[in-house]
């Protein structure tokens, strides 16, 4: 196993302060960020429901009396 040698390395940075170096530099003190801007399809719900009841009518179609 070839993982087991870069486990042995990162073994030996737990108490010398690397692991929480790594946090800080790229985690905490990071300048880059993104905005997200999330915006609702007007009627989609609408739209999904409709097709649902369809799939639904369909699906009770193709049943028998008993199944049903």
């Amino acid at each position: 196993m070839e993982c087991l040698e870069t486990f042995a390395e990162l073994k030996k940075e737990i108490d010398t302060g690397y692991f929480e170096t790594l946090i800080q530099k790229y985690l905490l003190d990071n300048t880059h960020g993104a905005t997200v801007v999330v915006k609702p399809s007007r009627g989609k719900n609408n739209r999904e429901e409709e097709a649902l009841a369809e799939k639904l009518a369909a699906y009770k179609e193709s049943l028998s009396k008993q199944e049903i």
